[in-house]
């Protein structure tokens, strides 16, 4: 299953599109609580980092820390210190 980004929202690049992916694969898992919102969210952002993103997630694009890529975690702890 893929998620249709909104007609109306046309991204300036594919890290934007891939970030809008985020949010909206997370509303949806808060809308459903279903795992396979889980893996389409980690697959979103290691894309994203294949393609040299190195940013923050919007709070409202993010799952619960516990569901959060471990990568993403661990990155920004580095970045808190």
């Amino acid at each position: 299953m893929t998620l249709n980004t909104p007609a109306w929202w046309l991204p300036k690049s594919e890290v934007d599109a891939l970030q809008m992916q985020l949010g909206l694969i997370a509303q949806k898992w808060r809308e459903t609580k279903d795992s396979i919102y889980v893996k389409q969210y980690h697959d979103v952002y290691h894309k994203l980092r294949s393609l040299d993103w190195d940013g923050a997630i919007d709070v409202e694009a993010e799952l619960p820390y516990s569901l959060m890529p471990q990568e993403y975690l661990d990155n920004i702890h580095a970045h808190s210190d």
